[in-house]
């Protein structure tokens, strides 16, 4: 029975091994302390990255809004402008007529 005792120990040990067991038994409570510390302040960053992308996207949607009005506004400033040198077809030679133009 003594000798089953030994192997069954013998098994146990081989079947839970750990190849660093020397940096395992290694780790403090400082430690642990630290690496919680760690993945606190690494979700408090993703959180605010999170918050960030919130705050760039309204930015961004804002610029492109002012841009879309801005090109539609250049867009009106074309099509008047269009306009005016449709209506004013003609003066110049009109004006010609009348005024005597030397160069």
């Amino acid at each position: 029975m003594l000798d089953d005792i030994a192997s069954i120990g013998t098994v146990v040990g081989q079947a839970h091994w750990h190849h660093n067991l020397s940096t395992l038994n290694g780790i403090t409570d400082s430690h642990v302390t630290r690496w919680n510390e760690a993945y606190t302040t690494a979700m408090n960053l993703t959180e605010r990255i999170g918050v960030n992308e919130g705050v760039f996207e309204r930015f961004k949607t804002e610029i492109l809004y002012d841009m879309q009005g801005a090109k539609t506004s250049i867009t009106e400033m074309s099509s008047r402008l269009s306009a005016v040198e449709e209506a004013l077809t003609g003066v110049e030679t009109a004006l010609a007529d009348i005024v005597e133009v030397s160069e």
